[in-house]
């Protein structure tokens, strides 16, 4: 399983050039939430989320990143929307466990919503409470 998950890695960051800057989210962290770790991040550069609770509400991804979590981080939605949107951009999203989507019988709300993000790759991401995946 490591050496798939290297192979993953490897082929990851020929997709997205070199290696880039890490940001860390964490309370104590210069980025608290995955939003402000976005915005903060540059293309290529890689998001790794600390063990926590996070309270998320469509946080929305238009570079390419890696979002990697430590320790199972919870990204909350609190029955608000989608979570996370990767629009037009490879992203690597791995180790998340994401909660509470909103739910609509007119919105597709998700965890984790790819629109026109070819060559993404989400692993061992588990959700709970959430209308899509």
């Amino acid at each position: 399983m490591k050496l798939g998950f290297a192979l993953l890695a490897v082929l990851w960051l020929g997709i997205t050039q070199a290696a880039g800057d890490v940001v860390r989210v964490c309370s104590g962290c210069s980025a608290p939430t995955l939003a402000e770790a976005v915005r903060q991040a540059s293309p290529g550069d890689t998001i790794i989320i600390e063990a926590g609770h996070y309270p998320q509400t469509h946080v929305v991804i238009t570079k390419p990143l890696t979002i990697m979590g430590r320790g199972r981080p919870v990204l909350d939605g609190g029955h608000k929307g989608t979570v996370i949107t990767v629009q037009g951009v490879p992203s690597f999203i791995r180790g998340l466990v994401i909660a509470n989507t909103g739910f609509s019988s007119l919105e597709e709300y998700a965890a984790v919503k790819l629109i026109g993000s070819n060559a993404s790759i989400l692993e061992d991401i588990t959700t709970q409470q959430c209308a899509y995946g």
